[in-house]
C-alpha cells in the first residue's frame, strides 16, 4: 500500500515527453516526426524520451533520451512524465496517474480497414481490452472527418477526443520533398535517373495463403517483366523497392540489382517520396502516398479475400480512387495511361481530409496547454489554425 501512495505522490515533470512507435526501429512514424520537430523548433524546451525496442541500434538526437521499452528506466521514467505520446494504444501495463496526458497519434491515415471494437465480434474479452486500453486516451489524431466518424465507435472515444490535425508523419510532403529523396537515392547507391516502383504490402491474420501471394519471391518471374516492360515503354531504367509491414518482417531475398530491400530504410514517409509509383493492397500508406499525385496500384484479389475474410474495411473499396489490377502484368500498360490525380483530390474532399502539412505544429500546440510551458519563437510563420 505504501508503495502505491509513494507512486501517486510523486510529482509529474511538466516538461517531460516520452513517445514510441508500437514495435518499431528508428525515429519514426507519426512519434518519430513529432520528436524531430520539438527538437528542431523548440530545443531544450521539452525532456524528450524516445521509447524503444531496439536501444541499441538507434543513433543519439540531439537533445533525445533513449529508454528501453518495460525497462526498469522506462517505469521510473514514466512515474514522472507528464505526456505519454504512441501511435497505438499506450502500455497496459502503465498506471494513469492523475495530471498525466495520453496521446495516440495512431499510425495509419485515411481509416480504410475496421479497428479496434469492430474487429472483436467474436471475443468479448478482447473488446474489453480495447474499451481498456483506449479509454484511458487523452486524445486521439484523426487525418480525416472519416477517422474521426469511424474510430468514435471502433474504440468508444468521445468525438471530443479527437486532434483533427492531419498525420504529423506526412508533414513532410509539404516541406522538403528534394531533401528525402536525395537521402533515399544516396543510402541505397542509386543513380539519380533511375525510377523506383515501391510494393508494399499490408499484412493480414486471417488469410493463410495471403504471402504466397504478395511475396517478392513467389512473383518474381512476373515483377522482372514488369520492370522491363517499365524501361522499355519510359526509356529509364526501374527497380523494385519491397517493402513489408512491421507484423511481418521480411528481407528481399534476392542478389538481383533489379530488387532492393525497403526494410533496411527506417522510415517509410521518406521511401514515399521517393517513389515513382506504389503498388500494395490496402496498407494506409496508400493515403500517405497519394498526397504526391503519383500512380497507386492495388491487387484487386487480396483486397476482395481480405474483405471476405479477415477485418473488412470501414470505407468499401469500391470508393478508393487507386488503380485496381488483378495481375502484375498490368502495371506498365496502366502507368502509361495514368491520370487519376483529379480522383485523388476529389477523395480527399468525400473522406474530409486534414492532411495541411502543419500537423506537427499544431499538436505542439496541444502539448503547450497541457505543460503550462511558454512557446519559444521557432523563427517561423504561425499558422492560423481551422
Amino acid at each position: 500500500m505504501c508503495q502505491y501512495i509513494l507512486y501517486f505522490t510523486v510529482p509529474l515533470k511538466k516538461n517531460r515527453i516520452m513517445l514510441y512507435a508500437h514495435h518499431r526501429s528508428g525515429y519514426v512514424c507519426n512519434p518519430g516526426a513529432l520528436l524531430r520537430y520539438l527538437e528542431a523548433n523548440h530545443p531544450g524546451q521539452w525532456d524528450l524520451i524516445w521509447v524503444t525496442e531496439y536501444p541499441e541500434n538507434l543513433p543519439q538526437l540531439p537533445g533525445v533520451r533513449i529508454c528501453g521499452r518495460r525497462s526498469f528506466q522506462y517505469f521510473r521514467t514514466f512515474i514522472r512524465t507528464k505526456i505519454f505520446i504512441t501511435n497505438d494504444m499506450v502500455d497496459e501495463n502503465l498506471i494513469k496517474k492523475p495530471g498525466q496526458i495520453f496521446i495516440s497519434t495512431w499510425h495509419g491515415g485515411g481509416a480504410y480497414k475496421k479497428v479496434g471494437i469492430s474487429t472483436c465480434a467474436e471475443s468479448k474479452e478482447m473488446a474489453r481490452h480495447f474499451r481498456k486500453w483506449y479509454g484511458r486516451l487523452d486524445h486521439f489524431v484523426s487525418s480525416c472527418r472519416k477517422c474521426t466518424t469511424n474510430y468514435t465507435e471502433a474504440f468508444h472515444l468521445p468525438a471530443a477526443c479527437f486532434l483533427e490535425i492531419g498525420s504529423p508523419r506526412n508533414d513532410i510532403f509539404w516541406q522538403d520533398p528534394d531533401m528525402a529523396l536525395r537521402q533515399v537515392y544516396e543510402f541505397y547507391h542509386l543513380d539519380p535517373d533511375t525510377q523506383i516502383l515501391l510494393y508494399a504490402p499490408s499484412f493480414a491474420a486471417n488469410l493463410p495463403d495471403r504471402d504466397d501471394l504478395v511475396s517478392l519471391t513467389a512473383n518474381i518471374t512476373a515483377w522482372k517483366q514488369v520492370l522491363s516492360d517499365l524501361t522499355n515503354t519510359t526509356g529509364k531504367r526501374w527497380v523494385l523497392m519491397y517493402r513489408t509491414h512491421h507484423f511481418a518482417p521480411a528481407s528481399c531475398d534476392t542478389t538481383n540489382e533489379l530488387f532492393i530491400d525497403g526494410n533496411r530504410y527506417d522510415d517509410i514517409q521518406p521511401l514515399l517520396l521517393a517513389a515513382a509509383m506504389l503498388v500494395t493492397d490496402y496498407s494506409s500508406c496508400m493515403w500517405d502516398y497519394a498526397l504526391t499525385d503519383r500512380p497507386i496500384f492495388v491487387l484487386q484479389d487480396i483486397i476482395k479475400a481480405y474483405e471476405q475474410s479477415d477485418r473488412g474495411f470501414f470505407v468499401s473499396p469500391q470508393s478508393w480512387p487507386y488503380t485496381k489490377i488483378r495481375s502484375l502484368q498490368e502495371i506498365p500498360a496502366k502507368y502509361a495511361v495514368w491520370n487519376d490525380k483529379d480522383n485523388y483530390h476529389k477523395h480527399f474532399e468525400q473522406m474530409g481530409s486534414f492532411e495541411t502539412g502543419h500537423a506537427c505544429e499544431r499538436l505542439t500546440d496541444v502539448i503547450l496547454t497541457h505543460t503550462m510551458t511558454p512557446r519559444k519563437n521557432s523563427g517561423g510563420k504561425h499558422h492560423d489554425k481551422k
